[in-house]
């Protein structure tokens, strides 16, 4: 008859063998989740924890998201990576609280060679695309890419291989880095293997991810606290949170300090 130590054995046998195809699977995923700030903006991050998470992580941010304080309510986007969102291509990217979003949507989307965008009212833009990368150096591929439209300054770019063909063990240790160019209208793809070898090829396509704003916000960066014509602060909703009420009571909360608006 098996143990527990038998099944525990099997289990951590299996994740094994479970768990890169689940990373292989999330490592285009987008996602986008609400947080609270924990530490202002020091060496360029902000320090920000998830509701019901006791883990605090230490992310960069857009230019616009500078002066938030400890305690505001921020957006994070995450691109690729573990389900978590807690990888190194995460950014914060906006004000976090409801009434700001109440407010935010799509202005325009579309595409400009190679790019896909999408514009968002608050000037939020977001825009990707698939790039070649090809050879430079010895151990680097390198490819320069031109937005389809220029941003303001405090730009965030991401990038993970797209394909690696019969590579796939030796792309690994390959490192990927999209580099924003002080002119708010170019980038540098670089994919990087510290072997020096790129297992015979001479190019490799790279997904590439862009964050900015194409103008300047229409209404003020308040973060985390009630705006005029608001439906509800961000304290309110930390209040709702933070209680042992299930789901549909939090729903039903909501909804109750909404209709007192």
């Amino acid at each position: 008859m098996a143990t527990k130590d038998d099944l525990t054995s099997v289990a951590e046998y299996v994740w094994r063998y479970i768990s890169p195809k689940i990373e292989e699977r999330l490592s285009h995923n987008v996602q986008w989740y609400r947080a609270k700030v924990t530490q202002a903006a020091q060496d360029d991050r902000i320090s920000i924890q998830r509701p019901f998470d006791s883990t605090e992580q230490s992310l960069p941010f857009l230019a616009s998201m500078e002066f938030a304080n400890a305690g505001d309510e921020v957006t994070v986007f995450t691109f690729g990576g573990a389900s978590g969102g807690n990888n190194s291509n995460s950014v914060i990217v906006n004000n976090g609280s409801f009434n700001y979003f109440a407010q935010d949507f799509v202005a325009e989307s579309g595409t400009s060679g190679d790019w896909e965008y999408i514009k968002y009212t608050s000037g939020l833009a977001m825009m990707w695309c698939n790039v070649t990368a090809e050879y430079s150096a010895a151990s680097v591929l390198e490819k320069w890419v031109s937005y389809p439209f220029a941003l303001q300054a405090g730009v965030a770019a991401f990038g993970t291989l797209e394909g690696v063909g019969s590579n796939a063990g030796a792309a690994l240790g390959w490192n990927v880095k999209i580099v924003p160019q002080g002119d708010n209208q170019h980038a540098r793809v670089f994919v990087h293997s510290p072997s020096g070898s790129f297992g015979g090829a001479d190019a490799l396509t790279v997904a590439v991810l862009v964050l900015g704003r194409y103008k300047q916000a229409n209404q003020p960066q308040i973060v985390g606290t009630a705006t005029v014509g608001s439906v509800i602060t961000a304290d309110q909703l930390n209040a709702i949170e933070d209680s042992n009420a299930s789901t549909d009571n939090k729903i039903s909360a909501v909804k109750e300090v909404m209709s007192k608006q």
